[in-house]
């Protein structure tokens, strides 16, 4: 296995892209962008592999056992792509390769703090290998690169950065700029926070003044019922009082008329019995 020189340190990053278009013979715009992060990691003090520059820096032909030694020191793996096929086989397979390795070693967890990203220009996140769907993205053509710088570094731990000159210098001219655009970014996620709490409050307001709407109705039909209620029994019972107050006249009503019935037939059977006497007593006599 190629063994580092103890000048250069272990890698931080390894920067996975594809350098040749295998259609065309010449240098992908892969290569372009990826030396771009290269450098702008450097100068933030991180070390990054590259292979264009870390390769011929160590004077090795070793390039099998050079990736995978790289890839076993990263902790942040950034796949740089700009045409789906450059990651499809065969021309793809160096750097579907790199990414399948770092991925296992993330899933096996002997990579516990790993963590991939991806750079892409003019493609989609769908474009990508399943295995790079799910990871953050960055779109190099916005401002991409400057954020991915700033998701890296805070992803590795400072006290292993070696800051150089040059991002001195271009932190203390970029000191005031970025208070003034952190600062902005607090204010506008406050402001987008107290605007979802007063609109939250809002909604339980509206909902607090309808439950209590809907109970004051509900309170009112129930009035509204027991009066019904009440008065229904009330003409019910005044009913049966009533009934029960009319009852011995009825008998004693009822009593007359039997009374009046049997009179009235024993008043026509005593006259019927009158004029047969009459009758007969005459045919004696003619």
């Amino acid at each position: 296995m190629v063994k580092l020189s103890p000048k250069i340190r272990p890698y931080e990053v390894f920067i996975s892209f594809k350098k040749t278009d295998h259609r065309t013979g010449e240098v992908t715009r892969d290569s372009t962008i990826a030396r771009a992060l290269f450098e702008a990691l450097s100068d933030r003090g991180i070390s990054a592999f590259f292979s264009e520059e870390s390769i011929e820096l160590l004077g090795t032909s070793e390039y099998y056992d050079l990736i995978n030694q790289a890839l076993d020191q990263a902790k942040v793996f950034v796949l740089v792509c700009s045409d789906p096929e450059y990651l499809q086989e065969p021309q793809g397979g160096w750097v579907r390769h790199e990414i399948k390795l770092f991925a296992q070693e993330i899933l096996s967890r002997h990579k516990v703090d790993g963590v991939m990203f991806t750079l892409l220009a003019g493609i989609t996140v769908s474009a990508l290998p399943i295995e790079m769907r799910h990871v953050q993205s960055f779109d190099y053509d916005g401002q991409g690169l400057d954020h991915l710088l700033r998701f890296v570094s805070n992803r590795l731990p400072s006290s292993t950065r070696m800051v150089s000159t040059q991002s001195i210098k271009q932190a203390d001219h970029n000191s005031d700029s970025n208070d003034a655009e952190d600062k902005i970014i607090q204010n506008l996620k406050a402001l987008a926070h107290l605007s979802n709490d007063l609109q939250k409050t809002q909604e339980i307001y509206q909902m607090i003044d309808e439950t209590a709407h809907s109970v004051t109705e509900a309170v009112s039909n129930m009035s509204n019922t027991w009066s019904l209620l009440k008065q229904g029994f009330q003409d019910s019972m005044d009913k049966l009082n009533l009934d029960h107050k009319r009852t011995p006249n009825s008998k004693v009503v009822d009593q007359e008329t039997q009374n009046n019935v049997k009179n009235s037939d024993q008043d026509s059977h005593d006259s019927a019995v009158k004029s047969v006497r009459k009758s007969v007593l005459k045919s004696w006599f003619k």
